[in-house]
């Protein structure tokens, strides 16, 4: 099923097809079928911390490049944790959404740290700051790793799923893919 109100229509279907006696029958619960909705609720809710994000970088910084610039660190954030989720082959819980929504905030900080120097080159930047970069990731990882632990399917474990994941995400591409980004930027429209 490609989605909960697919799964819902094919239980559905099955139940109709299976006879039953005379006097029972079958209940779908309300919070079944208002599974979808909450979904949609938790998408939209990752689409405005994302807007959110955008909109108050550029209000703070007073430069919409480099708000699209570090908002970019979003979707690479999440790219990591979706594709082991994938890997694994683990289905999408809602704590999972919740997550993305977490991590979007929390995988523009160190771009949004690299980004603050006045240092010319990038590459100088990362070598001032690796040392705060690693710690402040490392800790939230660690952080969230006890979760991670918990019960396999509760909300707690795939929350920290994508904040263990995501982080380290943000962690590979602040350090690998950013810099090199921002620096032909700067170079090309400064």
């Amino acid at each position: 099923a490609a989605s909960t109100q697919d799964a819902i229509q094919l239980v559905e279907d099955f139940l109709q097809d299976f006879p039953l006696e005379k006097g029972y029958s079958y209940h779908l619960s309300r919070q079944v079928r208002e599974l979808s909705h909450h979904y949609q609720i938790l998408a939209l809710a990752l689409v405005a911390s994302v807007v959110g994000i955008f909109l108050l970088l550029c209000a703070l910084r007073e430069k919409p490049l480099e708000a699209f610039l570090v908002s970019t660190l979003i979707p690479s954030s999440l790219a990591l944790p979706v594709l082991v989720l994938a890997l694994l082959g683990k289905t999408w819980e809602s704590g999972d959404i919740v997550g993305m929504v977490l991590v979007a905030g929390l995988g523009v900080n160190n771009g949004i740290y690299l980004i603050q120097s006045t240092k010319e080159y990038m590459f100088i930047q990362i070598r001032d700051k690796i040392a705060s970069i690693f710690i402040t990731s490392l800790s939230t990882i660690m952080g969230a790793i006890p979760l991670l632990l918990c019960e396999s399917g509760s909300f707690a474990a795939s929350l920290s799923f994508f904040m263990v994941w995501g982080t380290a995400g943000s962690l590979l591409t602040s350090l690998l893919v950013f810099p090199a980004v921002i620096d032909f930027f700067y170079r090309r429209y400064r």
